[in-house]
């Protein structure tokens, strides 16, 4: 059941992505980001689920009433595990700062769901604690041209010890980034 949630969702955000063309020239989609991650780095916490990750992320336009926050844009992804471990769809609001030169940083906030393991009863599998998980990443990376970056990433999903097991899990890579 876990596992075709995900698949669903994961679905659709491939839909989402293959339409973005189109939907970007009405600037809905602001930017579509994609990388691979090395899963479950030990960043926080031990390293305990195996595979490498691939991760899919649209950016889309900040609307107005978010202006009052510093106009974030809104955010929705995905990040899929080769290992067949944990796999996650996320949503969230993204901030992004000019530093100096062509660098940039940006961070995001917001909320995941995952198929990953809720308890600890098999090994090599994180217990995560709850179905639906806390998203923070960070991204530092630079512009190569006015619509490509390459961005290093990295984030973590856990419940922030609002369930009694809450192991997290981090991940860490290498994106592209194309801005329309």
């Amino acid at each position: 059941m876990r596992r075709r949630v995900v698949g669903v969702g994961a679905g659709a955000l491939a839909i989402v992505a293959s339409s973005s063309a189109a939907i970007a020239q009405d600037g809905l989609i602001t930017a579509v980001r994609g990388g691979v991650l090395y899963h479950d780095a030990p960043i926080v916490a031990e390293e305990v689920e195996d595979g490498v990750d691939v991760n899919l992320e649209l950016r889309f336009r900040s609307p107005a009433l978010l202006a009052e926050i510093g106009a974030p844009e809104p955010v929705l992804g995905g990040t899929l595990n080769s290992a067949g471990d944990t796999s996650r769809l996320y949503a969230g609001l993204a901030w992004t700062a000019d530093l100096s030169g062509d660098l940039f940083l940006s961070a995001v906030a917001g909320g995941a769901v995952h198929d990953g393991e809720l308890h600890s009863e098999s090994p090599g599998r994180k217990a995560l604690g709850s179905r639906v998980l806390f998203h923070l990443a960070l991204e530092l990376g630079v512009r190569l041209d006015a619509h490509n970056d390459v961005a290093v990433y990295v984030d973590h999903i856990s419940n922030a010890s609002l369930a009694d097991e809450n192991e997290g899990l981090d991940t860490i890579g290498i994106r592209y980034g194309y801005r329309f």
